[in-house]
C-alpha cells in the first residue's frame, strides 16, 4: 500500500509540473522550460534515488526540483525576449527622430 501512495504521489509531483506550472500560454518559454526541467529532473532523480534504493522519492523530489528550476529560468528568458524587444523599440524611435528609417 505504501508504494501504490508513493507512486500516486511520484505521477502527482510530474501532472503539476508539467500542467500545473504551465500558465496561461502553452507557448511560453516558461511553461516549455517547466515541463521539460520536470520530466528531466524526475528521470534524474529516479535513476539517481534508484542507487539509494529509493527510486520514486528520488523521482518526486527530482520532478519538483526541475520544475521550478525549469520554470524560473524560462520565465527570465522571457524577460530578456520582453529587454530587448523595448531596446530595437527605443533604436528604432531613436533612429526616427534622427532622420533614419528603418
Amino acid at each position: 500500500m505504501r508504494k501504490q501512495i508513493t507512486l500516486l504521489l511520484c505521477c502527482a509531483a510530474l501532472g503539476f509540473g508539467t500542467i500545473g506550472c504551465t500558465g496561461i500560454d502553452p507557448n511560453s518559454k516558461t511553461t516549455q522550460s517547466a515541463a521539460v526541467g520536470t520530466v528531466a529532473g524526475g528521470i534524474l532523480g529516479g535513476v539517481i534515488g534508484n542507487q539509494s534504493g529509493n527510486a520514486t522519492t528520488g523521482a518526486v523530489i527530482g520532478a519538483l526540483a526541475g520544475g521550478a528550476t525549469g520554470g524560473y529560468l524560462g520565465n527570465e528568458a522571457e524577460k530578456d525576449d520582453v529587454r530587448e524587444a523595448r531596446l530595437r523599440e527605443l533604436e528604432r524611435r531613436e533612429a526616427a527622430r534622427n532622420g533614419y528609417n528603418y
